[in-house]
């Protein structure tokens, strides 16, 4: 069966509410209401956070320790148990196996520590783009065992730390409530960190957290203090409150906090000059709102928090959704919401284009929305929301503007005789999960027009992708064979749109009319202007693909080389061969959504430099 792209977001939205209430973002920002969860056992996910084509949602839990490592802890560590830094980080930690969207177990044991490490540093995980974020989660979520080598941080710490940055802060949590590294500071303050940021209170308290009970660090004992409040052992707590007054490591504001949590009382701590995650978890049991001030201090997990929170005022909310939405950490539904919100003066409701133009993006997407949504005639709708999306291509932020304005493009009636509102229309629908929609926006291309007809045959060939039928798969064929025949001799300029389809059709196994495949093969040969990775990168993906187990290196080159920004402005031979390099390395659903979000988010590019051999990036098929 094949899984279209408009299943996967709609699966992936699906997932991402219905676990969302664990945040507790949707009324109170700080609020906590969550189920009671057993002690007794690690906590898990209620359904895995997204779903990928051929990758069905299971339900999330660590699998036990094995025996030989099950003395690096203590007895009652139910969780995953890893040795110290030095030695083999003991049994491999992780949420997806392969049932759910795992990439393997050995995927880093043929690589280098130290290599991998630099390479994870640089990891686009925080990216609006789909294909990227979806493919760096599955790279920091595989159950695996750890590279070898020595290193000063420990594999699960770089893990958590680069899924806190992103705002995976439910994954990270349920991996810290289960994970265990011994003897190690920095990944126990890690782990409590996302078990705080996550709201999962019960956690807090858990084995997981063992640290705060031998640990003299003014944040270890105030994780101490909350828990023996929460525990109703006054003896203690009011020792450990004595024991923090003697070190000079009280702190007006966690007082404050906790008395809040244990008596919603709610009363304002007032500015905390270096807040930690224990002050955002005590001011969520209390119901304290957020503010984005504070929220910056943190970092993403609390930004979300704020910029959902509707005691911010609107202008708060939005500053928050700015630094939000380019590392695509929430469903649009809330960035929608956010931008609902927004007031705006009648003068910039007159001219909507220019005062966008002069706003953050944001604010200007909110301002576009806004008009678009008040305006009564269809071709003024429909030019509102193509200048948004135009906004969007030119950001490297299509995927954002698509989800903020779909609802209202779908809405537009195409005209016939709209090239360019068909054209990022039809684009953006797809990219926000509507084929139907998209395939509408056929009507406003005229086919007499070579430009409209290379335009009409790119959006059969991205549909057959997105959402494959047997009509659509036929309408993609002819298209390809139009651009084998007509469309390069015709329009120039289409060229390298032309490359990038015949390439990726062929990367991922697509049938190519015999037209396309000849003129693939010189196109192929083609020297495209664009973004395409340095030959030492080149180089050193070819070697990480021809040697086993460096499966997890072979990905890391391909994102940061394709970057946070997506591949729209890649050459396109560049794109189709990290397309064929993960199809060759066991992924090809992370090779087509790769391939439909670099048709979608391509940018029209300039003539070809020369017909001479390009760079190879595509490595020699083992």
């Amino acid at each position: 069966m094949t899984v279209s792209l408009a299943d996967v977001r709609r699966a992936a939205l699906a997932a991402v509410l219905i676990v969302w209430p664990l945040f507790a973002w949707s009324q109170s920002a700080w609020a906590q209401d969550e189920p009671p969860i057993d002690d007794s056992a690690p906590p898990v996910a209620t359904e895995a956070p997204r779903q990928l084509p051929g990758a069905p949602v299971v339900q999330t839990q660590l699998p036990p320790p094995s025996p030989e490592s099950s003395s690096a802890a203590p007895s009652a560590n139910n969780g995953i148990v890893v040795a110290p830094l030095g030695a083999p980080e003991g049994a491999p930690a992780g949420l997806l196996d392969s049932q759910n969207g795992g990439l393997g177990t050995d995927i880093w044991t043929g690589s280098s520590r130290e290599e991998i490490d630099a390479l994870l540093a640089r990891l686009p995980v925080a990216s609006p783009v789909y294909s990227e974020r979806e493919l760096a989660r599955r790279l920091l979520l595989t159950i695996a065992d750890a590279p070898v080598g020595a290193a000063p941080h420990a594999f699960l710490t770089v893990r958590l730390q680069a899924l806190l940055k992103a705002g995976f802060v439910l994954e990270a949590s349920i991996l810290a409530a289960n994970a265990r590294v011994a003897d190690d500071p920095e990944f126990a303050r890690v782990a409590a960190d996302a078990i705080l940021y996550s709201g999962h209170a019960n956690a807090v308290c858990s084995d997981a957290t063992a640290a705060r009970l031998q640990n003299s660090d003014r944040f270890w004992m105030e994780l101490r203090a909350y828990c023996y409040a929460v525990g109703g052992d006054s003896a203690a707590l009011d020792l450990t409150r004595s024991v923090m007054a003697a070190q000079n490591a009280d702190d007006k504001a966690f007082d404050i906090l906790l008395t809040d949590a244990m008596t919603h009382k709610a009363l304002d701590p007032g500015p905390i000059p270096n807040p930690t995650p224990l002050h955002f978890f005590l001011g969520r049991q209390a119901g304290l709102p957020v503010s984005v001030g504070f929220a910056k201090q943190l970092g993403m997990p609390a930004l979300v928090v704020a910029m959902d929170e509707p005691r911010n005022s609107p202008e708060d909310r939005a500053t928050a959704a700015e630094l939000v939405l380019r590392a695509g950490a929430l469903p649009t539904a809330h960035l929608i919401a956010v931008a609902n919100a927004q007031t705006f003066t009648a003068a910039q409701l007159a001219t909507p284009k220019p005062a966008a133009a002069s706003l953050p993006f944001f604010l200007g997407q909110a301002l576009l929305r806004q008009a678009a949504a008040q305006a009564g005639a269809n071709n003024a709708k429909a030019s509102l929301v193509t200048a948004a999306l135009s906004h969007g291509m030119k950001a490297d932020l299509l995927e954002v503007a698509a989800g903020l304005q779909a609802d209202i493009a779908v809405a537009v009636e195409p005209q016939a005789a709209m090239p360019t509102e068909a054209d990022l229309m039809s684009r953006a629908l797809m990219l926000d999960g509507r084929p139907e929609g998209a395939a509408r926006w056929s009507a406003g291309f005229d086919l007499q027009a070579d430009a409209d007809r290379a335009r009409a045959a790119a959006l059969q060939i991205e549909l057959n992708l997105v959402a494959p039928t047997a009509a659509r798969a036929a309408d993609a064929q002819s298209a390809l064979a139009w651009f084998a025949q007509q469309g390069i001799a015709k329009a120039p300029q289409d060229q390298a749109f032309a490359a990038l389809a015949f390439g990726l059709y062929d990367a991922l196994g697509e049938p190519l009319p015999v037209d396309a495949k000849a003129a693939w093969s010189t196109l192929s040969a083609t020297n495209w202007p664009g973004r395409r990775p340095s030959a030492e990168t080149s180089a050193h993906l070819a070697a990480a693909v021809q040697q086993a187990n460096r499966k997890g290196e072979a990905l890391l080159l391909i994102l940061g080389a394709i970057g946070a920004g997506g591949p729209g402005d890649l050459a396109p031979d560049a794109t189709v061969g990290f397309v064929r390099t993960l199809a060759q390395e066991g992924v090809p659903d992370a090779a087509r959504l790769l391939a439909i979000d670099a048709l979608l988010l391509y940018k029209p590019a300039p003539a070809p430099i020369a017909v001479v051999p390009a760079p190879a990036v595509a490595p020699v098929t083992q």
